[in-house]
């Protein structure tokens, strides 16, 4: 008895804690795994989210709009983001 009662709490936290991830929408603020501030955006408009696929690990989800995944996205940076100090170009 014990036992199930465990295992029913367990799932009920789960399913809560889904929730309140699921319940962003596009443009709201999110939090990355490193802790870092994200907004919510479609899949398709991250290029976060996509490097991250590549290198085969899975975005933050934020919920859906309709079937397309909603995640939690950053400022992609590379090494061509940096603007360029003045004294780059004496």
């Amino acid at each position: 008895m014990a036992r199930c009662l465990t295992v029913f709490v367990f799932i009920f936290l789960a399913g809560t804690a889904a929730a309140a991830v699921f319940d962003l929408e596009e443009g709201d603020r999110c939090r990355l795994r490193s802790n870092d501030e994200g907004y919510c955006a479609i899949i398709s408009k991250c290029d976060y989210a996509y490097a991250l696929l590549v290198l085969g690990y899975k975005p933050e989800t934020c919920g859906f709009k309709g079937k397309v995944p909603i995640v939690c996205c950053t400022k992609f940076k590379s090494e061509f983001d940096e603007t360029p100090s003045q004294s780059a170009f004496f």
